[in-house]
């Protein structure tokens, strides 16, 4: 069987059919029969062909445990999971771009972790990054695309570096002044200019959540600091109006990083309101890496209970939630969302 410039070959096939796993959506095979009795020169049949069915209109992107791995699955429009990355390696936080049509993620890389981009349906996965991620714990840095798809920003300790999305162009863009690791970065769709940051020391703690104006060097909104406990999850309304993110309102504080009342927050950068928008949680529970839908309508996010090695699950919700208009669980088992 061909594909491409890849050849597969099964030999002593005894029965009339066979099964051939992990093709790829979207191309076109062909395969040929060849038979011989071991005396006469083989016979081959003629060169026959069939196309895989197209690739679903995919919805969300999400991560899963498998074996002890990070893996990024899809869930299509008519409800089905797609594994998109192998449980042979650590992938997290699937990032899409429309403008490119590309996936980016971070994959560890021996003691390091770098970003990957690959096509929406798993293919194509390429590393980008030469100066590696970092920050005080890989499972709560995140990066961000710029509003083009042209690169992307990531952490790197007190450092903000931005790359191409094909690789190259590395450069330095943004250094916190006072030695605080950057967490996490969100960049406005429609200005590059505009990022919001969170900063914390190495433990975590002694958040900032903040706006950022890289043309004229600025802090414009200086949304949290000073308060006790964890703070994550950052990420910009499609109008560059209102900032996600969450905060443990207990301010509890542990070696283990540990949770025990995260809550989402909506700020206005208008007005500078800030809103708690998790009344639906239940107690005992953490809501965690809120990000907005692509109308700004909704929500979606990470709920678990606060105990460790709990079980997560994905729901969404209205962006102003009421008793009429619950979240609902979108998908058990998962974090890190993504909806593009």
């Amino acid at each position: 069987m061909l594909k491409t410039k890849r050849c597969w070959r099964f030999e002593n096939i005894t029965d009339t059919i066979k099964q051939v796993d992990n093709l790829q959506v979207s191309k076109q095979y062909f395969w040929q029969v060849s038979v011989s009795d071991g005396v006469n020169d083989a016979v081959r049949s003629e060169l026959f062909t069939f196309k895989t069915v197209d690739f679903p209109v995919i919805t969300n992107y999400y991560v899963k445990n498998v074996n002890g791995n990070n893996v990024i699955y899809a869930l299509s429009e008519d409800e089905d999971e797609i594994q998109l990355t192998s449980e042979n390696y650590n992938s997290f936080r699937p990032r899409k771009n429309n403008a490119v049509n590309k996936i980016a993620f971070m994959r560890s890389v021996g003691a390091q972790t770098h970003l990957f981009t690959m096509n929406p349906d798993g293919s194509d996965q390429q590393q980008i990054t030469s100066i590696p991620i970092g920050g005080f714990n890989m499972e709560m840095v995140d990066f961000d695309w710029t509003s083009n798809g042209n690169a992307l920003v990531y952490p790197n300790f007190t450092n903000l570096f931005q790359v191409n999305y094909t690789g190259g162009g590395t450069q330095a863009i943004y250094q916190t002044s006072d030695g605080s690791l950057i967490t996490e970065v969100a960049v406005y769709e429609n200005d590059n200019s505009k990022i919001a940051l969170i900063t914390n020391d190495n433990s975590g703690y002694n958040a900032k959540v903040f706006v950022y104006d890289l043309t004229t060097d600025l802090v414009t909104h200086m949304i949290q600091q000073n308060l006790p406990g964890a703070v994550g999850g950052i990420d910009f309304s499609p109008a560059g109006n209102r900032v996600l993110f969450t905060r443990d309102v207990q301010g509890f504080e542990s070696p283990n990083y540990r949770q025990l009342d995260s809550r989402i927050f909506l700020y206005n950068l208008n007005t500078q309101v800030l809103v708690d928008i998790s009344s639906e949680k239940d107690a005992g529970t953490n809501d965690l890496d809120p990000k907005f839908s692509p109308t700004g309508a909704d929500i979606i996010f990470v709920n678990v209970p606060n105990n460790l090695n709990a079980t997560p699950q994905i729901y969404v919700s209205d962006i102003n939630p009421n008793d009429n208009e619950p979240r609902f669980l979108l998908i058990d088992g998962a974090y890190m969302p993504e909806w593009k």
